[in-house]
């Protein structure tokens, strides 16, 4: 029995061993973008500080972003048309995000990417796309869960990759209490 599990588990994951070369730049890619939910759920968390940090070292410092959030018109914030507090691309980011969270009364947040594809677009940039599940915690117990379609596009930089542009679309939410 154990083996006829082990042969099945091994079938059902093979897919995810494709990125499981460390020298693959997809395999890179994917553990880069993960740095997104990382400083999102530290602003998420109150400390603004540490995520604009996380971000700082994820986005490129003129990166633009898009974020349709599903009521009203889209966000978007690219090079010196982007009216939002902050002095950067990415303070101008976290700014959004915690003004979302503070309307909300979240706070705590635990944001995660699935189904993470990566289109190679040159040797030095590649499209990322993903699932994004959220989990949006608020006094008092409420919990809402967002889910949302993301878009990123990279470039190979002297620093590494980093994000160039970003778009969010949420798909959907629910709130429990």
């Amino acid at each position: 029995m154990r083996r006829v599990l082990t042969l099945m588990a091994t079938i059902v994951f093979w897919p995810s061993l494709a990125l499981s070369d460390p020298g693959d730049p997809g395999f890179a890619i994917m553990n880069h973008v993960s740095c997104y939910p990382r400083g999102l759920d530290a602003i998420g968390g109150g400390d603004d500080a540490a995520g604009i940090a996380i971000w700082n070292s994820c986005f490129a410092p003129d990166y633009g972003f898009k974020l349709e959030l599903g009521w009203g018109a889209p966000t978007e914030c690219r090079g010196d048309a982007c009216r939002l507090p902050g002095d950067t691309a990415i303070e101008k980011r976290a700014a959004f995000a915690r003004s979302i969270y503070d309307r909300a009364g979240f706070t705590r947040t635990h944001h995660s990417l699935a189904n993470d594809s990566v289109a190679m677009t040159k040797d030095t940039a590649a499209d990322v796309t993903a699932h994004v599940p959220a989990v949006h915690f608020a006094e008092g117990g409420a919990v809402t869960t967002g889910y949302g379609l993301w878009s990123v596009s990279l470039e190979m930089t002297d620093q590494g990759w980093r994000i160039t542009d970003e778009t969010l679309q949420i798909i959907g939410s629910q709130q429990t209490d």
